[in-house]
C-alpha cells in the first residue's frame, strides 16, 4: 500500500510539472508564433500593394520615375496607414535607394521581418520594392505574457503539487480505513484481522498461545426481515459495542460480515480464559437490546480454535474456528464449542451431502411416504400427510431430519418443496375425492414469491379440488415478516386450500397467531402426546387445546399416537383426528393404494374403543 502511494505521488508530481511547463510556455510561445505569422502576412500584403502603386507611377513615366520620390513617399504613406512600424523602400535597377518611409530610421537591435518584390515596366525589371516590419512589439508582448505565465505557473504548481498530495493523503487514509475496517461498526474486517494475526505470530515467533473465536448472532435474520434493515444495522452497532466491552486491552474484535464477528484473545492460559470469555459473550448477547422503539432479544453461538494447538496457519485457525461455530449452532445455539479434529471430517461429509442433495432431484431419488389421518368418531381415513424421504443410492432411505435442515440452509428446499407439492397433488388425484392431502411448508419456501403460483399450478395440473389440499405451517413461518406472511397465507386461502398450524403449543406466541389468521386445523405437537402421563400436566395441555379449538370451530389433530392410552386421552379430550404408529407408519403411495383403495379396503376403518 505504501509503495502504491509513492507511485501515485510520483505520478502526480510529474503531472504537476508537465502542467506547469505547459502553463508557462504555451501562452508566450503561442503569441510569438501568431505574431510572427501575422507580421509575415502583413508584409506580403504591404509589399504587394506598394508594388502595384509604384508600378502605376513607373508605367506612367518609365524614363523619369526615379525622380518622383515625393510622389512615391505619398504613395507609401497611404499604403502604410496607421502601422508606423513598417519601413517602405524603393530601389532602382542599379540598387540605388529612390525613396524611403520614414525618411529617418533609428537603428534598433530588435529583430524584423521583410519582403521584397520586383518592379516591372512593360515586362522589364526596373527596380524593386521592399517592406520591413519590426518585431519589437511582438517580442515585448511575448516577454510580458511569459512573465505573467511564469507567475501563474508558480502558483499553479503549488496548487497542483501540494493541495492534491494533501487530498491524496486524506483520501488514502480513508481508503486504508475502509479497506481494513467495517464501515458500519468501525471494527476491523476480515482482512485486517488476518494482517494483525500474522503480525502477532511473527512478533512472537509462533510461541504464544491465543484463541480465535467466531460468533454468529442467533435470530438476527428474523429481526432484520421483520423490523427492517435500519433496526438490523442498529443492532449490529450495539453488538459491536458490547463485544468491545467484553475484551481486554490487546485483544481483537472484528466483524467478518453479515451477523458474524470474530474475537482474538491474547492469553497463555488457554483454554480456560477462552471458556470464560465465550460464556461472557453468550451472556451479554442474550441480554435484551433497546433499539429506539424496539426491544429485541437475540443470542450468539461461539466457535473456538486455540493456536498453535488447532493450527499454526492463520487460514487453518480461522477455518477451524468456523467449524466449531457450525457445531455450536447445530447443538442448539447460544452455546460455545471448541474445535475438535473430527469436525473437519464432519464438514467434509456435510459438503458431500450438499453435493449429493443437489443431484437428488435430477436423479429422481426423492419419494413421498404417506401417513393416514383418522377421524376419531367414525374411525375412517379422512386424509394423509405427505412425508418426504430420500432414497440415497449408498445410505439407503433417509428420514427428513437428516437432510431438510441442510436443504433449508442452501435454499434447495424451494425446488424440493415444489416437487413435493406437485407429487402429492398428483398422488391425491388417484385416491377418493373425500380424502385430503397434507403437505408441510418450510419457512424458506414462504420467502419465495412463487409459492402461491406453485400451489395453483399443482392444483391445476393434478385436477384435484383445492379444498382437498392442506398446507401445514409452523410458528417459524409466522415469525417472518408478519405483513408479507399474512399476504401469502391469504393468497393460498383464496385458492381454496386449507391451512393448518403444525406443532401447535411449542411456540411462545402461538395463541396470538390464531387471532391474526383463521386456521382450519391445529395439530398439537407430538411431544405432548408421547410424553403423556396419567394426571400429568401434558394431559391438561392436550385437553385445553382441544377445548379452545372446539370453541373456535377449528379441527384438531393429535400427532404421534402410538398407544391405546394415548388414543383414549386424545379421543376423550375431544380431538377430531389422529395420526400415529398405532394406526399406520408412513408408507409409499403404492402401498396406500393397495391397502386402502384396492376395492377390498379391509383396514380403511379403524376399530375404536367404545
Amino acid at each position: 500500500m505504501i509503495e502504491d502511494k509513492r507511485k501515485i505521488v510520483g505520478l502526480l508530481n510529474s503531472f504537476a510539472l508537465i502542467t506547469v511547463l505547459l502553463v508557462v510556455l504555451v501562452p508566450p510561445l503561442t503569441y510569438l508564433y501568431v505574431g510572427y505569422e501575422r507580421a509575415q502576412a502583413g508584409m506580403e500584403a504591404g509589399v504587394s500593394i506598394s508594388t502595384r502603386l509604384v508600378s502605376r507611377l513607373v508605367n506612367a513615366n518609365p524614363d523619369l520615375w526615379q525622380f518622383e520620390d515625393t510622389r512615391i513617399i505619398d504613395l507609401f504613406n497611404d499604403a502604410r496607414g496607421s502601422d508606423k512600424e513598417d519601413i517602405f523602400r524603393v530601389y532602382d535597377e542599379s540598387g540605388a535607394l529612390v525613396a524611403q518611409v520614414p525618411a529617418e530610421i533609428v537603428p534598433s537591435d530588435w529583430p524584423s521581418v521583410g519582403r521584397e518584390e520586383n518592379l516591372y515596366s512593360y515586362g522589364q525589371s526596373v527596380g524593386r520594392v521592399s517592406v520591413e516590419h519590426s518585431m519589437k512589439n511582438v517580442y515585448v508582448t511575448t516577454l510580458t505574457i511569459g512573465i505573467v505565465s511564469l507567475v501563474v505557473g508558480f502558483f499553479f504548481h503549488l496548487g497542483l503539487r501540494h493541495l492534491p498530495v494533501a487530498s491524496l493523503t486524506r483520501a488514502w487514509k480513508q481508503i486504508n480505513y475502509l479497506a481494513s475496517n467495517d464501515d458500519l461498526t468501525g471494527l476491523p474486517n476480515r482482512t485486517s484481522l488476518k494482517v494483525q494475526l500474522e503480525d502477532y505470530i511473527k512478533r512472537t515467533k509462533g510461541e504464544k498461545t491465543f484463541a480465535v473465536m467466531f460468533l454468529d448472532l442467533d435470530r438476527f435474520k428474523i429481526i432484520n426481515d421483520t423490523l427492517g434493515h435500519s433496526v438490523g444495522d442498529g443492532l449490529l452497532k450495539n453488538v459491536a459495542e458490547r463485544l468491545r466491552g467484553c475484551i481486554r486491552e490487546g485483544d481483537i474484535v472484528a466483524r467478518l460480515g453479515g451477523d458474524e464477528f470474530a474475537v482474538v484473545q491474547m492469553s497463555d492460559r488457554q483454554p480456560n480464559e477462552a471458556t470464560i470469555l465465550a460464556k461472557r459473550i453468550c451472556e451479554e448477547m442474550a441480554k435484551p437490546f433497546d433499539l429506539g422503539e424496539n426491544r429485541v432479544v437475540i443470542g450468539a453461538s461461539v466457535g473456538i480454535a486455540i493456536a498453535p494447538l488447532d493450527g499454526e496457519n492463520i487460514d487453518i485457525l480461522l477455518k477451524n474456528a468456523d467449524l466449531a461455530l457450525y457445531r455450536a449452532k447445530n447443538d442448539g445455539r447460544g452455546v460455545h464449542r471448541f474445535f475438535e479434529s473430527g469436525m473437519d471430517a464432519l464438514m467434509q461429509e456435510r459438503r458431500q451431502l450438499e453435493f449429493e442433495l443437489r443431484l437428488a432431484l435430477e436423479r429422481e431419488e426423492f419419494e413421498l411416504h404417506y401417513q393416514p389421518q383418522v377421524d376419531l368418531v367414525s374411525g375412517k381415513i379422512v386424509g394423509f400427510e405427505a412425508l418426504l424421504r430420500w432414497n440415497h443410492p449408498e445410505r439407503g432411505l433417509l428420514a427428513p431430519d437428516l437432510f431438510i435442515p441442510l436443504a433449508e440452509e442452501t435454499a434447495l428446499i424451494i425446488p424440493i418443496g415444489e416437487w413435493v407439492i406437485r407429487t402429492a397433488c398428483m398422488q391425491a388425484s388417484s385416491w377418493p375425492f373425500d380424502t385430503n392431502m397434507a403437505v408441510n411448508l418450510s419457512p424458506v419456501q414462504f420467502r419465495s414469491d412463487d409459492l402461491v403460483r406453485t400451489v395453483f399450478s399443482a392444483l391445476a395440473n393434478s385436477g384435484i379440488a383445492a379444498k382437498r389440499l392442506e398446507l401445514e405451517i409452523t410458528e417459524k413461518i409466522l415469525l417472518l415478516d408478519n405483513e408479507a406472511t399474512l399476504k401469502t397465507l391469504h393468497g393460498l386461502r383464496n385458492l381454496g386450500v386449507r391451512i393448518a398450524m403444525d406443532d401447535f403449543g411449542t411456540g411462545y406466541s402461538s395463541l396470538s397467531y390464531l387471532r391474526s389468521f383463521p386456521f382450519d386445523k391445529l395439530k398439537i405437537d407430538r411431544s405432548f402426546v408421547s410424553d403423556f402421563i396419567e394426571g400429568g400436566s401434558d394431559g391438561a395441555i392436550v385437553s385445553a387445546v382441544a377445548s379452545m379449538s372446539k370453541s373456535l370451530g377449528i379441527e384438531t389433530t393429535a400427532e404421534g399416537v402410538e398407544t391405546e392410552a394415548q388414543l383414549e386421552m386424545v379421543r376423550t379430550a375431544g380431538y377430531t383426528q389422529m395420526q400415529g404408529y398405532l394406526f399406520s407408519q408412513p408408507v409409499s403411495g403404492a402401498e396406500i393404494s393397495r391397502k386402502y383403495f384396492s376395492g377390498k379396503a379391509p383396514d380403511q376403518v379403524m376399530a375404536l374403543p367404545a
